[in-house]
């Protein structure tokens, strides 16, 4: 919060887009009613898909513009709130961006790539291999580890098992990778 109020306040967001797991998107509303000490509009998308996209259309006024959707909407409004263009995109539990060719990280690729600032909240980055941080980096910050998830896998991991379908991270590249990894976390 402390974040987001502060761009606010300095001028640099207009528009914050927060995507959410379905079962927390009433605690971004709570937790803005507690905390904003700042004039905010906040809109939980809910209904039908006509409905949410009418309310992304209406979202305007003085005061800082708030959207709070879940991750399955997000990809499906991607069009509409795109046209509405968040400055800012926050991704609450960004593990569930993990994987690169899903519609949801590919959705939030790139709309994230048109907000001027983007924030991934997890504590679980890695939530089982190494190789799960491309899309949550692609996402934050693509010039990290890049916007090729290929490039970026035969980088980084060797490919082994039956059917070489398990990434194993190559030992050569293992203080490179450490070192790209908490260069913005």
């Amino acid at each position: 919060m402390a974040i987001v109020g502060h761009l606010w306040l300095s001028g640099h967001i207009r528009r914050l887009l927060v995507v959410a797991p379905l079962s927390i998107l009433g605690v971004w509303e709570d937790e803005f009613e507690r905390f904003a000490a700042f004039d905010y509009n906040l809109a939980v998308l809910s209904g039908t898909g006509t409905r949410k996209a009418d309310t992304i259309r209406h979202m305007n006024g003085a005061a800082l513009q708030v959207l709070v959707v879940n991750y399955e909407s997000a990809w499906r409004l991607e069009k509409e709130l795109s046209a509405w263009g968040p400055d800012c995109i926050v991704c609450d539990e960004g593990h569930k961006i993990k994987t690169h060719n899903i519609a949801a990280s590919k959705a939030l690729h790139r709309l994230g790539a048109k907000a001027r600032y983007r924030l991934l909240l997890t504590g679980t980055v890695i939530t089982n291999i190494p190789i799960d941080v491309f899309s949550q980096y692609k996402f934050a910050d693509s010039t990290v580890f890049g916007s090729s998830f290929y490039l970026f896998r035969n980088r980084y991991f060797d490919m082994v098992g039956y059917g070489n379908y398990t990434p194993v991270m190559k030992k050569s590249m293992e203080a490179e990778f450490t070192e790209k990894l908490h260069s913005i976390a």
